[in-house]
């Protein structure tokens, strides 16, 4: 089972790479009953998130990249404006794509 703190710091330090600025993200939860999503993004009052990530995510036989991309795509929804998948969250992802992908 990965160490889900281990891949949100590499995740953090991408995103902030990109130039891109977060909200304040108060923790990142292991969902042990998630079965229909990956992720969930949280704001809680005062505009402090919660980022919950699937435990299957954490299995080592998926993928890095489904946990990581999952990971950056909540990261994200703490951007201004990105709670939902708007324009302002799509250029965020924009963004983080051609960061990746160069």
């Amino acid at each position: 089972m990965r160490d889900l703190q281990v891949y949100t710091d590499i995740c953090l330090k991408e995103v902030e790479g990109a130039g891109i600025e977060y909200g304040k993200i108060e923790e990142f939860i292991v969902n042990t009953r998630a079965i229909n999503r990956y992720g969930r993004c949280t704001r809680k009052p005062g505009g402090t998130f919660v980022i919950q990530i699937s435990k299957y995510l954490l299995d080592e036989r998926v993928p890095v990249n489904e946990l990581k991309d999952t990971i950056i795509h909540e990261i994200l929804h703490t951007c201004k404006d990105c709670f939902n998948h708007g324009n302002a969250w799509k250029n965020e992802a924009d963004i983080m794509n051609k960061k990746i992908w160069i």
